[in-house]
């Protein structure tokens, strides 16, 4: 995913900083906060990124409805989780459900339908490795 200078978007905050360092002034980062009582205002965000949290927040729906609620009008949410359809995610959640940490995977196609709920248009990517997008852009 990449950002330009026309568009306000998130991207992996990970490859922001693997590729250019400190260079998008557009992009905002927020990972994990949503769902704790985010401080900002209703449509007041250009965009807002959730990046392998999701499945920490004890309630996911509210989590997605907080992130969607901040943003502007043609803002743009990207959730990216790990895809539990996939046999090592699937490991990765047993490993969190032993150590007791609670997590909850959602499948790509249940965390699209929270934001759809929500009125964003979504889309799905996956890298068909190990994680997916959920993008979702307010209208």
């Amino acid at each position: 995913m990449r950002l330009n200078g026309t568009h306000t978007v998130v991207a992996l905050a990970s490859d922001l900083n693997r590729d250019h360092p400190g260079s998008h002034a557009n992009a905002v980062y927020n990972n994990g906060r949503a769902a704790n009582g985010s401080p900002a205002s209703h449509n007041r965000t250009p965009s807002r990124n959730d990046d392998r949290s999701l499945h920490h927040f004890v309630d996911q729906q509210l989590a997605v409805i907080e992130l969607i609620r901040v943003l502007q009008s043609g803002g743009r949410l990207v959730i990216e989780e790990p895809d539990v359809r996939l046999f090592p995610v699937k490991l990765l959640a047993l490993d969190e459900k032993v150590a007791l940490m609670r997590s909850k995977f959602y499948t790509p196609q249940a965390i699209a339908g929270m934001a759809a709920a929500q009125g964003a248009q979504v889309t799905v990517e996956s890298d068909g490795r190990f994680a997916i997008w959920v993008i979702g852009d307010k209208l």
